[in-house]
């Protein structure tokens, strides 16, 4: 590639077109990664464009370790792409935070379910073994 220096007026021989293609791609593949963990072909569908230059991209983020990689890349193991930054242990926590607060909602659900069968019909509320005894209970014994 050729480069043409703005304040001198001079033409310079640059690096390739491929990588400059290659280091705009490299910040859309981390910003679809963002916290999640991808597969290539999942990146690369995602990012769109040219799929050949998305792969560089991403293996250059992965060689300037920008990115993390698991898996063996073969086709049942393929390789999975995540970010280095503390996200993992982060998202573990904020998984584990929005896990407990979703049980506590499903949890209020129920119980708001079971409140309002308990206002449509009284005695559906005494336990069973209760019910049994009560009438006992309720009629003097001589």
């Amino acid at each position: 590639m050729v480069a043409l220096d703005k304040d001198t007026g001079r033409v310079t021989l640059g690096g390739l077109l491929g990588d400059d293609r290659i280091a705009d791609v490299i910040p859309a593949v981390l910003r679809v990664i963002a916290r999640d963990v991808r597969t290539e072909a999942a990146i690369r569908e995602a990012v769109g464009g040219d799929r050949v230059i998305t792969g560089k991209a991403i293996r250059r983020a992965y060689k300037d370790k920008q990115l993390f990689r698991e898996g063996s890349g073969t086709k049942g193991d393929p390789f999975r792409y995540y970010r280095p930054e503390e996200v993992r242990e982060g998202e573990e926590k904020e998984s584990k935070r929005e896990k407990r607060a979703s049980e506590k909602r499903k949890q209020a659900r129920r119980e708001s379910k079971r409140e309002k069968k308990a206002s449509e019909n009284p005695q559906r509320t005494i336990p069973a073994f209760l019910a049994c005894v009560l009438p006992r209970l309720r009629t003097p014994s001589r």
